[in-house]
């Protein structure tokens, strides 16, 4: 592949977060998040911190855009104050599928676009956005409150006006607090560990990075894939029951009228 080739093709380039204690990116290369944000991104994981912007305040603080309980969210902290979460357009994000995100922060107004749907916030905020950033995770854990480092893949990184190159990134040098490791480039597989579906009985099946997890309720069923019966197996009292002769096998529980045999 030639040079030229290669240079044309990388801003397109998906990136994959691997692992939660990636901070990729501390530079002052790029201009300081300030006015807007924006990214496409795909993950199973319900909560990842996409950007960290700590403040350029003798007192702290930290702007952080990410996924919580697969609902986007901007959190701001200066100084003492407690941390301020703005919620934005969306829900149930961590389906695998693409998603595009834009934060606007002017004059007091957050301006939300998610998958196209727009929604406005007004909030009084007083926020000096510092020098450095970093993209999946943050440098310092203190202010990744709700938002562990991010899992999944991110593609079309704005900051501003300025579109984040990772290729040049992870090729040079990582600045001070900066982690790279877990971190590839031009892929975006992702493990969608509900298929097929791992639970048994009608139990729902929601999946996370690494791991999925089986709802059971209603199902009659329990167990880390709904396989355990909580039916009876036979006849216990005299009256209507519902009874599993084969418990985890195949059939389904039956209804049935016990009676009480002579003896």
């Amino acid at each position: 592949m030639s040079a030229a080739t290669w240079c044309f093709k990388v801003s397109h380039f998906p990136i994959r977060f691997g692992i939660r204690q990636t901070a990729l990116l501390g530079s002052s290369y790029y201009s300081p998040l300030s006015n807007s944000v924006s990214l496409e991104f795909r993950t199973f994981g319900a909560d990842g911190l996409f950007i960290s912007n700590p403040q350029e305040s003798v007192s702290g603080g930290y702007i952080n855009i990410g996924l919580i309980d697969g609902t986007p969210f901007v959190i701001m902290k200066t100084g003492s104050n407690s941390p301020t979460s703005l919620p934005g357009e969306g829900s149930n994000l961590n389906d695998g599928k693409w998603h595009s995100v834009r934060l606007e922060m002017t004059n007091n107004i957050y301006k939300w676009t998610v998958d196209g749907e727009t929604g406005i916030i007004q909030r009084d905020f007083s926020l000096r956005p510092g020098e450095n950033y970093f993209i999946g995770g943050s440098s310092d854990s203190s202010q990744t409150g709700d938002m562990p480092g991010f899992r999944g893949c991110m593609k079309d990184v704005y900051l501003g006006n300025t579109k984040v190159d990772f290729m040049s990134v992870l090729t040079g040098t990582m600045p001070s607090g900066a982690v790279n490791e877990g971190v590839d480039i031009d892929t975006c597989s992702l493990v969608d560990w509900c298929s097929p579906n791992p639970c048994a009985n009608g139990g729902t099946c929601e999946t996370d990075w690494d791991t999925f997890t089986c709802k059971c309720t209603g199902t009659g069923y329990t167990g880390t894939t709904c396989s355990v019966s909580q039916h009876r197996s036979s006849c216990e009292y005299e009256g209507t029951m519902s009874i599993d002769p084969d418990g985890s096998g195949p059939l389904p529980p039956v209804m049935v009228d016990c009676e009480k045999q002579g003896e």
